[in-house]
């Protein structure tokens, strides 16, 4: 009898400490919506180090509702213990309870550090979220008040990338004005002036090199590493350019170090510290990264750039 006891004493404890591995939180910013509110939906799940989960694919558990906005999963490092965060933007756009069901997230106990856990392992176990229940509400009016004037037009704001793009192609067009008006004038005097030669700004160079790395397709045809080595050369180039920093012969720890010292980089720093350390993963460590592991690289390098963007330039050479 007491070795029986002993026993379920013992599974019971062993299941305690288990349950305290890895945790799944569901969540929305409120209970309660108007007709066409944006849902901000966050999916959080907290594991020891030893513990491997696959990411879920939450796309069909949300279409209760419009999809705005679905974001790849983020992980890191806090306090000692990994988080995998999922946020997602819903909107109804009729009155309704709205229940997100519970999400299923496999895992287990990793062999080795650095192991890929594959879906089809008969070894994972399962837990799931809590679901959550929200209510979408028309607005209520009232028909005794009095009628109200319509309100005037709400003023959109520009978006401030179309303002610089307008203003590089207006500086554009009037440098080569002013360059064919010149030249013109001064052939007719038998001297030709020397060319306007426009020096783009670093972040139109670096947003440029993005894209056309991005055509390429490296890491979608199994170019991994090659892709990573050029997305943090052309990050590290554009350091030099802009911030004056040998970016290109320094360790992702100097790079870190003197771009603190830097004016203008505050918002910058933890991003190019993360997006440098996975780079190096790929590059040094032989580490193969998730396919949103990749998408995330390039988010990354496109908010470094964008962040710190700064305005046209332009100078004449001699010919």
């Amino acid at each position: 009898m007491v070795k029986k006891v002993l026993l379920i004493f013992l599974l019971l404890f062993n299941a305690a400490l288990f349950g305290q591995d890895i945790r799944v939180k569901s969540s929305t910013d409120t209970t309660s919506y108007k007709v066409g509110d944006y849902i901000n939906y966050t999916l959080r799940i907290e594991y020891d180090k030893n513990i491997g989960i696959i990411p879920p694919q939450i796309r069909d558990s949300l279409k209760i509702a419009d999809i705005i906005k679905l974001d790849t999963a983020v992980t890191k490092e806090e306090n000692g213990r990994m988080v995998t965060v999922i946020n997602a933007i819903l909107s109804k756009y009729d009155s309704a309870v709205v229940n997100i069901p519970p999400i299923a997230i496999k895992y287990r106990t990793l062999k080795n550090p650095g192991e890929k856990l594959s879906p089809n392992d008969s070894t994972l176990k399962t837990i799931s979220s809590y679901p959550v229940t929200v209510l979408v509400h028309t607005v209520q009016v009232n028909p005794q008040a009095e009628i109200r004037d319509v309100k005037d037009p709400v003023k959109v704001p520009l978006d401030w990338r179309m303002i610089i793009l307008w203003v590089l192609i207006g500086l554009i067009i009037i440098a080569a004005a002013v360059y064919i008006y010149f030249w013109y004038k001064k052939k007719k005097a038998g001297k030709v002036l020397a060319p306007v030669k426009i020096i783009l700004p670093a972040h139109v160079v670096a947003l440029n090199a993005l894209k056309e790395l991005e055509s390429k397709q490296l890491w979608q045809k199994g170019m991994v590493k090659e892709y990573h080595s050029e997305i943090t050369e052309i990050v590290r180039a554009y350091f030099e350019r802009k911030f004056n920093l040998p970016a290109l012969e320094l360790t992702t720890t100097e790079v870190n170090l003197q771009l603190k010292q830097k004016h203008g980089t505050e918002n910058i720093i933890d991003i190019t510290n993360d997006f440098l350390n996975n780079a190096d993963l790929v590059k040094f460590a032989k580490f193969k990264p998730e396919n949103y592991v990749n998408e995330e690289m390039m988010k990354q390098a496109l908010e470094i750039v964008n962040r710190t963007a700064d305005e046209i330039r332009q100078e004449v050479s001699s010919v």
